[in-house]
């Protein structure tokens, strides 16, 4: 409940920023995520090896902390007094467009199965014998995967349009997730995370290219929150449940197996319902949030 809106509102910062610098996208400072990702994986990963595990958590909160007081010293731009009412006020006007609710029922149809990806792959390697550094490493892997990903998204958006590229990204989780079902190898199963900037790096910039471009730019900031609260609220909730549901009756790999099925009915139910944006997608989540 205190940790998962972070994400969200960190993505929000940044959209706020980029209204005062047009020639910096998304991906841009995006990309300092994966960064820290990548660093603080490896890291722990070191530190935990052959350590108690309860460690780890004592890491957690005191990189919460220093991300606090960072937060702490940010001063956000001054806004018109209506900009709050605003916001609450078009939520209905933003729910009335049919291609934001397709993408936010998509999205949270394919976290029912996506989920599982950060949640259930520790036990997954864990249960194939890994020791805690390869654990580390395969996080570590993620992070710099979505490297490339943050700095060329906008270039394979302009070429696949917002709605191909959140399409193909599905396509991609669901050949992960189907890997993970019939790995038993731990270095294969870490080799894998080598997609991971395609699953989520792409995706990300992708859906807050397709927000920004079938919202009307005075409800940006509304269609932003709903995409978080889909992603990461009702998304990752549902999907939570359902992973936790299947694992119990078929195990991790089992699980695996279901929810690659899921995430590839979402990919085609996005080639099929998700229209392109009628403007030509920024492909940046560019300066206009």
């Amino acid at each position: 409940m205190l940790t998962n809106p972070v994400g969200a509102l960190i993505d929000s910062l940044v959209l706020d920023h980029l209204q005062e610098r047009p020639g910096v996208t998304f991906g841009q400072l995006r990309v300092f995520g994966a960064v820290g990702w990548a660093a603080a994986s490896l890291l722990t990963g070191r530190i935990l090896s052959g350590r108690d595990l309860r460690l780890g958590f004592a890491l957690g909160a005191s990189f919460m902390l220093v991300g606090w007081l960072v937060a702490r010293r940010h001063t956000l731009p001054a806004r018109r007094p209506a900009a709050l009412g605003g916001t609450w006020h078009g939520a209905g006007k933003v729910l009335a467009d049919r291609r934001l609710l397709t993408l936010l029922a998509l999205i949270v149809v394919a976290q029912l199965g996506m989920v599982s990806i950060i949640t259930f792959y520790p036990v997954y390697l864990t249960g194939l014998g890994a020791p805690s550094e390869l654990l580390g490493l395969a996080f570590t892997l993620q992070g710099l995967s979505e490297m490339p990903l943050y700095l060329g998204a906008a270039g394979i958006i302009r070429r696949l349009n917002a709605a191909r590229a959140i399409a193909f990204s599905f396509c991609v989780g669901a050949v992960r997730v189907l890997l993970y079902s019939v790995i038993r190898v731990p270095g294969l199963a870490v080799a894998v995370e080598a997609v991971h900037g395609l699953c989520y790096a792409l995706f990300l910039v992708a859906a807050v290219d397709y927000v920004n471009s079938v919202v009307p730019a005075e409800w940006r900031a509304t269609g932003q929150t709903l995409l978080g609260a889909a992603y990461f609220g009702a998304g990752g909730i549902l999907g939570n449940a359902f992973a936790g549901y299947l694992c119990d009756r078929l195990g991790v790999q089992g699980m695996f197996r279901v929810n690659a099925a899921v995430i590839l009915g979402a990919a085609i139910l996005a080639l099929l319902l998700l229209r392109p944006p009628e403007r030509m997608p920024s492909g940046e989540a560019d300066s206009e949030p």
